[in-house]
């Protein structure tokens, strides 16, 4: 990828437009960009600048940042990329004016099939051949438009996600992370459970904000020693093979004030760290389409216990082979800790749209309401 600094200006000043973007321009390959007498030859257009070799995007300034505001996350600005490369080499765009058109076309056409982002719908047969130009103005109707300022709205409960993965981040750094199994803690040993939180996009981490959120609430209104929450993987999912597992734990302070805890805090969190790998690999155990859990676990809100200040517990558990000896300890801990127990579950089942209604707005109907075949054929 490469971003052309200073271009935005000069295509400004060229074209006296307010965008200030490229023109794309399939069309132009290779040394065509450097051709001004070349057939087609447009100033300040971009097309394949490498058609021998890995497609390379050339993006201005100011159309990058347009991009990254709204595909911020690793996951959704890959998946853009991919796609991208692929549809300027497929033959069916005649040219777009400037990246916000195309990035434009794009979220309308996941906004109009429920999250299947890409640049196109799918074709009839007699338009296999046709060339596509988007609508100039369509990055203007798409920023102004109800869809967009919902999903904004909406995307807001994403952000406790970025703020997890912030704060884990910080913790690796200054060594605040306890051993795991032994393990001497470090970046390394926190980074893959990182990766995969890091790997979910913008609708994913929504989902998994609002259910964080969700357990922080039920787990101070519960004021129980032990809550714990699992997060299955949904359709938006980065991977669907990878689980959540939310556990809080309450410090025992009446325990500490009878001598029971030698260990003080660290003894407490050395404990916590224990119970969630269990409850990590009874879930491994119990759903076995699921190939990596990710635990995370905290203290209990301090109005439970009396103690403020606390910690936060990272860790990604994954089993390639179950030996007699792993099979035993899962049922010794599935018992004597409780865990997962059929009769102490409480199964929900939420729906979420990408791009819901307004607050002040009734629910958007899934499927487009018919007419009964009486008034359809009623005589006027």
């Amino acid at each position: 990828m490469v971003v052309a600094s200073g271009a935005y200006k000069a295509v400004q000043t060229h074209y006296k437009d307010d965008s200030g973007s490229f023109i794309i321009a399939p069309s132009m390959k290779g040394d065509d960009h450097l051709d001004t007498k070349s057939r087609g030859y447009v100033y300040f257009s971009i097309g394949d600048v490498n058609p021998g070799g890995m497609f390379i995007h050339v993006f201005d300034e100011v159309s990058i940042k347009r991009v990254l505001t709204h595909l911020d996350t690793v996951s959704d600005f890959a998946e853009y990329l991919n796609k991208r490369a692929v549809y300027l080499r497929s033959n069916r765009l005649m040219v777009a004016h400037g990246e916000e058109e195309l990035l434009a076309h794009y979220l309308n056409v996941g906004m109009k099939t429920g999250g299947i982002y890409n640049f196109e719908l799918e074709r009839k047969r007699a338009f296999e051949k046709h060339l596509m130009v988007p609508i100039q103005g369509e990055w203007a109707y798409y920023v102004r438009s109800k869809e967009y300022l919902a999903k904004s709205l909406a995307d807001e409960k994403s952000r406790v996600w970025d703020k997890l993965i912030g704060q884990f981040t910080e913790n690796v750094l200054s060594g605040t992370h306890v051993s795991i199994m032994g393990e001497v803690p470090s970046a390394a040993l926190a980074d893959n459970a990182l990766r995969y939180m890091a790997r979910e996009g913008r609708f994913s981490r929504r989902i998994l904000g609002e259910a964080l959120s969700g357990f922080v609430k039920a787990s101070r209104a519960a004021k129980v020693d032990r809550y714990a929450r699992v997060v299955m993987p949904s359709r938006v999912s980065a991977d669907p093979t990878v689980a959540y597992v939310f556990m809080t734990l309450a410090y025992p302070t009446e325990v500490e004030a009878q001598g029971g805890l030698p260990g003080g805090y660290e003894q407490y969190r050395q404990a916590r760290v224990t119970m969630l790998r269990s409850y990590c690999v009874v879930l491994l155990h119990e759903q076995r389409h699921i190939k990596t859990t990710i635990g995370i676990a905290s203290d209990a809100h301090w109005s439970q216990t009396g103690r403020r200040g606390g910690s936060e517990d990272l860790m990604a558990i994954q089993v390639d082979e179950w030996t007699d000896q792993m099979l035993a300890d899962v049922a010794w801990a599935k018992e004597e800790y409780s865990i997962l127990l059929e009769a102490r579950l409480i199964n929900t089942h939420r729906s979420h749209d990408e791009y819901p209604a307004l607050p002040d707005e009734p629910p958007k109907r899934r499927w487009p309401k018919h007419k009964s075949s009486k008034e359809r054929f009623r005589k006027k």
